[in-house]
């Protein structure tokens, strides 16, 4: 059995749809969302008697869902993807043989695969509160929107490999809440924020960065390239920061608050380990009047 919506976007509408007990398989009770919307917000609900559920927002409009297998999400400027809190998840997010197309893939039995075209602004994973593992793989080559990761109350641990997030209309990745963040032969570039143009990641979570690069980022203010806050951020394997840009000023009126600069690396108290001979900060610029810091600004927490 298959669900499909009217072919124009849904409007103000609230639809129910149970799939009935999930047998498994492609095939059975799909969801297929036409359209394009300015946001689409997938909520997971922790599985029931009829298997995984859950409901979607589209604009003004809403389905609620159990028992499907799987879900096609509609196109939208804005996707955001939020865990069931019940239980602990452990997802990859990758690259869907279908050009144009990503998907989310449930590898425990907590949600719906979900797939979904590449968001053109924006997309959000916002992880539940039992301590959560994210994968992130390559992604769909012509991926090009800023991706946001909220870490919930547990524990939660998140994995980059081999994933590229260029030319963006923001900041390339934002990082936020996460316990252990590593991210592995990936590239951040010609992306442009407020405050960490490439990489910005909040809170006392760990950073670890091996290999992969960290090109043309730019931030208003500070943080060109990387922006950390409170962890441990390590930078090792070879991993190439160049020709980044931060173009905030310093305050005198505010010293030593309104530091701005790092053309590079922007790090806001934690710590920060650079390794390796092969591991290169070159060409990057602080160009504020009076900022510093073109490959890296250290600001003491003390």
């Amino acid at each position: 059995m298959m669900w499909r919506d009217m072919p124009s976007p849904l409007q103000c509408l609230q639809l129910v749809f149970n799939g009935g007990q999930q047998d498994g398989t492609i095939g059975g009770d799909t969801l297929f969302i036409g359209g394009t919307y300015a946001i689409q917000a997938l909520i997971y609900s922790a599985p029931g008697p009829d298997g995984n559920a859950g409901s979607i927002f589209l604009d003004a409009s809403q389905i609620t869902y159990t028992g499907l297998e799987p879900i096609f999400a509609a196109d939208a400027a804005n996707t955001v993807l939020t865990f069931n809190t019940a239980l602990p998840n452990n997802a990859t997010l990758r690259n869907n043989p279908s050009a144009g197309l990503i998907e989310i893939v449930d590898n425990g039995s907590t949600f719906e695969d979900t797939q979904f075209p590449n968001p053109t602004n924006s997309l959000t994973i916002n992880l539940g509160a039992s301590g959560d593992r994210l994968n992130v793989a390559a992604l769909d080559s012509a991926y090009a929107a800023s991706l946001i990761i909220n870490g919930g109350a547990g524990v939660d641990n998140v994995q980059f490999t081999g994933v590229t997030i260029s030319s963006t209309p923001g900041r390339g990745l934002d990082v936020t809440g996460v316990e252990t963040l590593g991210i592995t032969g990936s590239t951040f570039s010609n992306n442009t924020a407020d405050v960490g143009g490439g990489l910005h990641v909040t809170g006392g979570g760990n950073v670890t960065i091996v290999g992969g690069s960290v090109i043309n980022n730019r931030a208003t203010a500070e943080g060109g390239g990387l922006w950390n806050d409170q962890g441990t951020m390590t930078i090792s394997g070879g991993t190439l920061i160049l020709g980044n840009f931060a173009n905030g000023n310093l305050d005198p009126l505010n010293f030593p608050t309104d530091l701005q600069g790092g053309g590079g690396i922007f790090n806001n108290g934690g710590a920060l380990a650079i390794m390796g001979p092969t591991t290169s900060i070159v060409n990057n610029q602080a160009t504020g009047t009076s900022s510093s810091g073109g490959g890296i600004f250290n600001r003491n927490s003390g």
